[in-house]
């Protein structure tokens, strides 16, 4: 039970199951570990905001409208929270990164 009740575990298995069955596991969004998946988070982040500059010099999307829906958002679970504790919505990948950084070292 340890296995599938902890937030990491789960994804662990849940990706693992979505590479096997595909169109099975379209239920949960893209979910990383911190800090093992950082080159993954990084290079995800880097290709959302290319997307957005595109859209804004293709004129799909004026500045005013960026600005008011980020190109990007981050849901960080820590990984022995409970209850929704520890839970935050970041837009900013570098402030994301820092937060769980700074609360790794309280703990």
């Amino acid at each position: 039970m340890y296995n599938i009740a902890r937030k990491n575990t789960l994804s662990i298995h849940l990706k693992r199951f979505q590479k096997e069955f595909p169109d099975h596991y379209k239920f949960f969004p893209q979910t990383w570990l911190y800090p093992q998946d950082l080159h993954e988070i990084t290079e995800y982040n880097g290709k959302r905001m290319a997307k957005r500059k595109a859209q804004i010099l293709n004129g799909e999307l004026s500045e005013a409208e960026a600005e008011t829906m980020p190109a990007v958002l981050f849901i960080a679970k820590p990984e022995a929270g409970c209850q929704g504790r520890g839970i935050f919505i970041s837009s900013n990948f570098d402030v994301m990164k820092a937060k769980i950084d700074t609360n790794a070292k309280k703990h």
